[in-house]
Order: structure tokens, then C-alpha cells, then sequence
């Protein structure tokens, strides 16, 4: 005590303490699956096993060894101490191998000491984290069971050592014997067992038998001396007793374990009770299920030993309180609020019904501190893991929704106001309301010009009622709850006004409707559910269908406001029920007030966050790109690629700059690491479409004579099609339509790509078009006489004569002749057909037509050959009486060739 007063710091931790490690005893009876459960366990959890079992008999053969090398010791002792006696020739020394080992004497709880002892060291605290394979019960070939003392009900207590948790598999009696025997081929064993008894015994029997004549006996005496052998029948069948003695054993395990029942959920008498008895769980498992199953349940019952291990003394000290009680505790100063404030621990963005009513309906006391999880659900998962995050909390401004309901008449825009405002909490406001309450107000210049318009029956202007909405907006009542706007702003021009005064809403919900369902709404019903009279001209279907189309403009106006302008409209189905539009409604107010407080709070850590939802002007937006403009950075650094991006969903403000995402996986990415993303500088020539005004531009002109470099580089064909044109660098590409994203994001791999020197001509139907097109040519190249167009033909000789002598001497070499052909047609064949297979300007689809029609083409050359060594080969096996052979395989052949001889003579006469 002295001590501790004059120095406590060296007693008192310093953090909290360690958890121990966990360890999860797994038992059941023989058949439950003990062992392939361990095994699955240790596999997810990358926990190993211990096989208790055999852990401890190794210690306890360790002892029982070293308890006989005592009793020897003494027994050698004691033999040295007797007298010696007289020498016998009879009497001899035993040798050293035939010596009796010492029987051991045990004392009364010697034994049982000795495998306490042994449990104590295998199932120390040296031991880590373990999956027990716990079937530790008696052998069924054991002559006598182990006494009670030697059972784990017993040397688990006396030990001083429980697991965590026991898994207790429970299996059903058929289930455990199919799983552990094979009754079937028990029965196959003992039925050729007994065939092969049956047997020895007739031959014993006959060979008896002929001893007997041979002796002179009566041999029909001899079957008599050897016994029948008995046959199987139901009771004796050794599927039948293995079965019974595997079910009586099972039975015994199952009462060493303990009994589950079921309808009192309690253990009864074994293991079980005992270790229930002692704080231990013990959890039942159905073993009956497939593998899978049963893991799938055990882990889930090992959640709060294994996966929430880390909060197993936090969790103690979490308390649940009524919202009474934490007042009353903050009141009285024995406890605050958290830093994190009225925040959801899990996310301090969600903030739950808008931050409102519902976020203080469940706190937890922990550590003299009161959180909110904000719902049951949150609630009980902090208090089975109650995880404080650490740095930063949430935003400190405690936001209120701002929301604004518009849509046309009748649609229910009020009926959906109201059930919004009650379950966010927020006041409901009208235009009525609004001015209402500004009547009540003191005087001042407002109230007096709506007075005006109210005497005078006139309507209220419009910027008079924006100056009512933004000065209600403005009350203390209203700031401390937000506020749902029913059916304001009507159009563009009031939304503008609203705007002016600085009053813009999180989200604006648009009711929209098809047909005449908003004016017979409107016309059914009131908003409380009272029927209408249908005689009333204003409430008459036509005159609600004039209403809605007037209104058509004007909501268009107002839509196009909010969403071009700010991007916080959210457009909802009208003609759903209140019900799920109320859901939705409020899934989309939440939201956005979510968005803003992660705004808020990442903006005060100086990190990037998402400039949707926030009402940041869409002109504000463009003003402030950063240097990669409307390029996503995720991509030009990861791939390389110029992708343009202009969702506003996915832009992203980071220092005052804005970062436009090509999707929300970018977007995500650059949030997490802006500054990664920032190191690469965009190149300094970028592609730009150009328009088809500038394409006529005096010196303008197209690379590569018109053709995609695209389709030529990846493709390796010539395609001409002026879909479009890019200006990349000082040319312009003509690119195709599926061309120009690929080239759009990487014109760098496409900008050096050259023509083939080698080009097919332009393909003419006749001798006329080729003559003006060689004219052409001449004209071109300057040709201005024959001696010129001599030239151009030369040039065109050399160009292609190597490749026409090429096909020559393929076809020289073939020297075949086709069927329907003659032997000048046929070379020519061979020769043009060799010319189009070898095109190095052809397509991956003109390739593939010139390879097959070149194979079909080599098949028909060798037709004849073929069909007549299948008649040479069919006389022959007609003449001869058995040499040659024609088979079916043969017969089925020759109908094939001759009918693909026949099929190509009918295709040349055609």
C-alpha cells in the first residue's frame, strides 16, 4: 500500500489489457463430423488445431513411463537389500530381456493427479489460439470404461481450464451410422466369411469321409462329428450388430456430453451442465446438415469469440440507456456527449432521418460518454463491437434538410409534403402558411404590401411572396427543424427570385404523371380524403387538364433551373403509392443532407470531395477546372488514356479545383488519393473534333489520303469513311464511327501510322471504267504522252510482277487439271486464286474467304484421283475370292466422293 502511494504509475496500466487468444472447443458424438469441422475452422480462421486426445495421453504416458522407471528403481533397491541365497544349478538369473516389468501400484487420486497434470500443461497459458478437437471419450473396444474422475467433466474443473466457447455437435443416430460404417460392406465381408467356413467344412467333411472307407467305417457316421454352420437372419446379421453396438456406444457419449433440450433450451446432466454451471456457453449445432451448413452456423456462433475478440472488454463496459435516463445523466453531469455529437458512429455522414428525431432514440453509455448509433440495428452492433474511430469527427454544423416539393396540379405534391415533414421532423410549409405568418408578424414594409394585395383581392406578386418564403426560412423554429417547401417555386422565374435571395434547397423532388391520372386525382379527392363535388367547374376533368398543360411550361422552366444550374433535382414517378414515394422521398433528402455534412467535414480535413448535391452552380463548376479540364486524371494516369468526363455525379472538388471522373470507381479512387493523381501533366497536343464548316477551309487537308488510321493500324485495311475529322497536332484525321473513341483517347498511337506502299486499285465492273481509270492516272502523275503512259504501265509491271510470277510458278507446280475445266482454264484458276489467298492488303475477313476458297478449291483438283482409287480398290475386292476387302466404311466413302463428284459437275453446267 506504501508503495503504491508513493509511486502508483509502475501498477497502474498504462492501456488497456491484452485479450487472450481465443480457443473454441469443438465435441460430439462419433459421427457428427468433429474432425472435418476442425479442420474447415482452422482453414478460415488460419487457427491450428490441437487433438486434445492425443496431447494428453502423450503426457500422460510420459508420466506413467517415468512413475515405472521409479517402481524399477525401487524394486532393484529392495532386491539388493535381500539376503543373498545358495547356489542351485536349477536356479538361473533371468536374462535381461525376460525380466517382469514392476506392476505399478496407484494410490487413491494418483491417477486422476496424473492427468489433471497433463491437461494442465497441454491446455496451458503458454497455448495460443486453438480449435480444439475435443473427443475425449471412452474407446468402444475398451474392455472396462474410464472411471468417472478420468472423464472431462470432471478434469476440465479440476484443472482450472476452459475454453471460450464449446461447439457441441448434436447428429441423429442414422445419420452418425451412415457416416461412420458401411453396413453394406460389412454384410459382403461376413456372408464370404461364412461362404468360405461352409466350404473348409465340406472338404473337411469329404476328406474324412474317404478316410473312413479306407479304414473300413461307415463313412455316414462322419458328418456327424462336424457342426452346421449357422446362416444369418436378421437379429444375427453383422451389419445389424455393428450397428447396434456403434448406437449403443454413441448413446454413452451422448450422455457423457450432456442432452440438449430443446423445448427448455437448457443442458442436461454430462460435460455440459457442467461447464454451463460455469460461465462456459456451450452451443448447440445441428450435425445433421451438409458441411457447409454446419460451418456457416458455427461461425456465425463464433462471431463474438473470434471476430469481435478485440472488443470483449469494451463491450462490458457499453451500457444501453433509455433517451430519459441520458438526460438525466447529462443534467447531472455524470456524463456527455461524445465527439462525435448526435453523429452516426459507423458513418458520421448518415445521419438518420435527416439528423433529426430519430438520432437520439438509442444511446450508449460508454465510458462516461453517450453515443447515438442512430437506429436499433446500429445499436446493437456497437454494443457486440462498440469502435470509436479515431481522429477527425464528423461535421460540426448540425444540418437541416431543405427540401422543395413541386410537380403539376393533383399529382399529391401536398400529401407527400406532409408524410416527408413528419418523418424527417421538418416543418411543412405553404405559400397560405407562409403568408400568413408574415401577417401575424410586426409591422414593417413586407406586411404591409401582402396587406395590400389581400384587400384589394389581388394575387399576391410574386417577388413579394420569394421575400415571405425567405424571411420564414430565416425563423429560429425553421432553422432548428428544416423545412419541406409544398408546391414553391412554380416556375423558372420564382425560382430565380428564390435564388436571388440565397435560399436554395438540398433537393427539389419533381412529381411528374402521365396522361389524365394528375387531373382526375385532383378532381377525386381533397388532400384529406374527402370526396368532391363533381359539379364543380374547378374540379371538372377538363378544367384540370387546361391547368395541367399551362402548367407544363412552367414546370419545365423550373426543372431545367435547378437541375442545368445546381444538379439537386430528383425526379419521382407521380403515379406510384404515397408510400414509396414517401421512401424515396426520404432516401433522397437524406442523401443530400449526407452529401453536404461529408462536404463539410472533408473540407475542414482538406480533403476532395464530391460536388454533387451540394448546389454548387454548374458555371462555378466550369470556372473552376483544374488543368486537366474535362480529362479524367484516374484515367490518364492508370491507362493513359484521354477520357473526357462531364457527369456531374462524379466531379470532384479538391483545393478550390474541380476534377471531372468518367465514373463513380474513379471518382472514388481520386477521393481516397487525390494527390496520386496529379503528377502527371496532360500532353501538350490534344485532339479536337473538327466541324464541317472548317473541313472546306481553303488548305485543309486530310493524311493518309482519307483513310481511319485507326481501322488501318488495328485492322490492317484501308477504310474510307469521313465520319468525322480530328485535328491532332497540325493534321486532321478522317476517323470512322467506331474509330473515334479509341483514337479520341490515345491519338498518340495513331498519329505516326503510314500507308502500305503496296494499295489494291480501285476495283472497276469493266474494260471502259479501267481505261478511264488509267487515264486518270496518267493525268495525275503527269503523263502528257504515250512514252509517259508507257512509264506509268512499266511501273505498274514491276509493282505487281513479282507476285503474278509467284502465282505462275505455284500454278506450274500443281499441274492440275479440274474436272469442269480445261487445263488452260484450270492453271488460270490455280494462278488467280493464288494471287487473292496472297494479297498482303487483305482484311482478317477477306484472309479467311481467299484460305478456305483455296482448300475447297485443292479438294476438287483431287476428286478424280480419290473416286478412282476407290473403284480400282472396289473391283478388286469384287474379283478376288479373298484377298481384298470392301467394307462399310469403304461403301459409306465411296457415296461421299461420288456425290461431291456429282454435286461439282452440276455446279459447272450451272
Amino acid at each position: 500500500k506504501n508503495k503504491f502511494v508513493f509511486n502508483p504509475s509502475p501498477y497502474v496500466p498504462s492501456g488497456p489489457p491484452d485479450v487472450p487468444p481465443p480457443r473454441v472447443w469443438v465435441t460430439g458424438a462419433p459421427g457428427s463430423g468433429v474432425t472435418s469441422l476442425c479442420n474447415e475452422l482452422s482453414r478460415e480462421y488460419g487457427i491450428p488445431i490441437l487433438k486434445f486426445k492425443e496431447a494428453v495421453m502423450k503426457e500422460v504416458q510420459v508420466g506413467i513411463e517415468l512413475k515405472k522407471k521409479v517402481a524399477a528403481e525401487k524394486a532393484a533397491a529392495a532386491k539388493l537389500e535381500e539376503p543373498y541365497p545358495e547356489e542351485d544349478e536349477d536356479d538361473k538369473p533371468p536374462e535381461e530381456g525376460e525380466q517382469e516389468e514392476p506392476e505399478l501400484e496407484w494410490e487413491d487420486t494418483e491417477k486422476e493427479d496424473l492427468y489433471i497434470a497433463a491437461v494442465k500443461k497441454v491446455f496451458g497459458p503458454h497455448l495460443g489460439a486453438c480449435i480444439v478437437d475435443g473427443q475425449f471419450y471412452p474407446d468402444p473396444e475398451a474392455e472396462e470404461d474410464d472411471p468417472e474422475e478420468l472423464t472431462l467433466k470432471s478434469l476440465l474443473p479440476k484443472a482450472l481450464r476452459t475454453p471460450d466457447l464449446f461447439l457441441m455437435l448434436m447428429v441423429g443416430d442414422e445419420v452418425a451410422v451412415n457416416r461412420k460404417l458401411n453396413l453394406a460392406e460389412i454384410d459382403r465381408v461376413a456372408l464370404e466369411e461364412l461362404d468360405e467356413k461352409k466350404k473348409e467344412r465340406d472338404e473337411a467333411i469329404k476328406k474324412a469321409e474317404q478316410e473312413a472307407e479306407e479304414m473300413g467305417e461307415d463313412p455316414s457316421a462322419v458328418a456327424d462329428e462336424y457342426p452346421e454352420i449357422e446362416e444369418y437372419d436378421e437379429e444375427t446379421m453383422p451389419s445389424k450388430i455393428a450397428r447396434d453396438a456403434f448406437v449403443e456406444h454413441k448413446n454413452k457419449v451422448d450422455e457423457i456430453l450432456g442432452l440438449w433440450i430443446a423445448e427448455e433450451s437448457r443442458w442436461e446432466g454430462g460435460l455440459s451442465e457442467e461447464m454451463v454451471n460455469r460461465k462456459v456457453q456451450v452451443v448447440p449445432v445441428s450435425a445433421d446438415r451438409p458441411l457447409a451448413t454446419v460451418l456457416k452456423a458455427s461461425m456465425w456462433h463464433l462471431r463474438p469469440v473470434v471476430n469481435e475478440r478485440q472488443h470483449l472488454i469494451s463491450k462490458t463496459q457499453a451500457q444501453l440507456l433509455q433517451p430519459k435516463v441520458a438526460k438525466t445523466l447529462m443534467n447531472m453531469g455524470l456524463a456527455k456527449v461524445s465527439k462525435l455529437g448526435r453523429a452516426m458512429v459507423s458513418d458520421f455522414d448518415a445521419h438518420p432521418d435527416g439528423g433529426l428525431t430519430g438520432s437520439e432514440k438509442y444511446p450508449v453509455l460508454l465510458h462516461d460518454r453517450i453515443y447515438y448509433p442512430g437506429s436499433q440495428e446500429a445499436r446493437e452492433i456497437f454494443l457486440r463491437a462498440p469502435v470509436v474511430p479515431n481522429g477527425p469527427g464528423p461535421c460540426r454544423w448540425e444540418l437541416r434538410p431543405a427540401v422543395a416539393v413541386v410537380g403539376p396540379p393533383g399529382i399529391g405534391k401536398s400529401t407527400l409534403a406532409v408524410e416527408l415533414s413528419r418523418r424527417l421532423g421538418c416543418l411543412h410549409l405553404t405559400v397560405p402558411m407562409v403568408l400568413q405568418h408574415a401577417l401575424q408578424g410586426p409591422d414593417g414594409d413586407l406586411q404591409r404590401k401582402i396587406r395590400e394585395s389581400v384587400v384589394h383581392g389581388q394575387e399576391v406578386p410574386s417577388e413579394i411572396i420569394c421575400a415571405a418564403v425567405a424571411a420564414r426560412l430565416t425563423r429560429a423554429d425553421v432553422l432548428a427543424r428544416g423545412w419541406v417547401l409544398d408546391g414553391f417555386p412554380r416556375g423558372a422565374e420564382e425560382a430565380t427570385m428564390l435564388t436571388g435571395f440565397k435560399v436554395i434547397p438540398h433537393v427539389v423532388l419533381a412529381l411528374h404523371a402521365v396522361g389524365k391520372r394528375s387531373a382526375c386525382a385532383m378532381s377525386a379527392k381533397k388532400p384529406g380524403g374527402a370526396q368532391r363535388r363533381r359539379s364543380s367547374i374547378k374540379t371538372s376533368d377538363s378544367m384540370q387538364l387546361v391547368r395541367l398543360q399551362a402548367q407544363k411550361d412552367e414546370e419545365a422552366g423550373l426543372v431545367a433551373h435547378y437541375s442545368l444550374g445546381y444538379g439537386n433535382v430528383v425526379e419521382l414517378d407521380g403515379t406510384r403509392s404515397k408510400w414509396a414515394l414517401a421512401s424515396a422521398s426520404q432516401a433522397a433528402a437524406t442523401e443530400a443532407v449526407r452529401r453536404r455534412c461529408a462536404h463539410y467535414r472533408r473540407f475542414a480535413e482538406g480533403k476532395a470531395y464530391l460536388a454533387a448535391g451540394l448546389g454548387i452552380p454548374l458555371a462555378q463548376l466550369k470556372n473552376k477546372r483544374s488543368e486537366y479540364g474535362n480529362y479524367c486524371p484516374v484515367t490518364w494516369h492508370m491507362q493513359g488514356a484521354l477520357r473526357i468526363a462531364r457527369d456531374i455525379r462524379f466531379a470532384v472538388v479538391h483545393f478550390n479545383q474541380v476534377f471531372w471522373m468518367a465514373s463513380e470507381e474513379y471518382a472514388q479512387q481520386f477521393l481516397d488519393n487525390p494527390e496520386a493523381f496529379q503528377l502527371r501533366p496532360l500532353p501538350v497536343e490534344l485532339p479536337s473534333l473538327i466541324r464541317l464548316r472548317d473541313r472546306t477551309a481553303p488548305g485543309t487537308k486530310i493524311v493518309l489520303e482519307g483513310h481511319c488510321p485507326v481501322v488501318l493500324s488495328e485492322k490492317n485495311s484501308l477504310v474510307k469513311e469521313q465520319h468525322y475529322v480530328v485535328k491532332y497536332g497540325d493534321r486532321l484525321f478522317a476517323i470512322t464511327r467506331d474509330g473515334l473513341p479509341t483514337f479520341m483517347s490515345r491519338p498518340y498511337d495513331f498519329a505516326d501510322v503510314e500507308l502500305p506502299a503496296l494499295r489494291p486499285p480501285p476495283r472497276v465492273p469493266d474494260a471502259d471504267k479501267v481505261l478511264k481509270t488509267v487515264n486518270a492516272l496518267g493525268k495525275q502523275t503527269g503523263a502528257k504522252s504515250v512514252e509517259d503512259m508507257g512509264t506509268l504501265v512499266s511501273f505498274l509491271q514491276v509493282s505487281v510482277g513479282e507476285s503474278v510470277c509467284r502465282a505462275l510458278l505455284a500454278a506450274n507446280r500443281q499441274r492440275a487439271k479440274h474436272p469442269t475445266r480445261s487445263a488452260k482454264a484450270s492453271a488460270l484458276l490455280v494462278a488467280a486464286k493464288h494471287l487473292r489467298k496472297h494479297n498482303p492488303l487483305n482484311t482478317e475477313l477477306e484472309q479467311k474467304r481467299a484460305d478456305d476458297d483455296w482448300e475447297q478449291f485443292m479438294k476438287e483438283l483431287e476428286l478424280p484421283s480419290q473416286l478412282g482409287e476407290l473403284i480400282v480398290q472396289k473391283r478388286l475386292a469384287a474379283e478376288s475370292e479373298g484377298g481384298a476387302t470392301w467394307g462399310s466404311i469403304d461403301q459409306r466413302r465411296y457415296h461421299e466422293v461420288s456425290g461431291e463428284f456429282d454435286a461439282m459437275f452440276a455446279a459447272g453446267k450451272q
